[in-house]
């Protein structure tokens, strides 16, 4: 049997941007902590600023999409991350494209 993948070090963080009076923002997702059935709020909110924080096992890829108010989906396709990915947001819900942020690079403290 295989050994279960270790946690990588470095968690998977998704910042979206959204403001807080249009709805409530959540994530769904392929693996777990996430599911489809079942939202999951975000680790910490300042505003517009929305940031989920996932520790994944090395080596896992995760497909998410944003839900608001916890029944609407926001509109285009869902996102792939790779385990340790950092990734910004800009969804919608009333229009049919969405903004991927250019990449930034972070310094990682260990």
């Amino acid at each position: 049997m295989p050994e279960p993948r270790a946690y990588t070090g470095r968690n998977t963080v998704v910042e979206v941007r959204y403001p807080p009076e249009r709805g409530r923002i959540g994530m769904r997702g392929s693996v777990s902590p996430l599911s489809w059935e079942v939202t999951t709020p975000p680790t910490r909110s300042n505003g517009d600023l929305h940031v989920f924080e996932l520790q994944l096992p090395r080596d896992t890829l995760v497909e998410v999409k944003l839900v608001r108010n916890e029944e609407e989906w926001a509109a285009g396709r869902n996102y792939v991350l790779h385990a340790g990915d950092h990734l910004g947001i800009e969804p919608c819900f009333d229009r049919s494209t969405s903004t991927v942020l250019p990449r930034e690079t972070i310094e990682h403290q260990n």
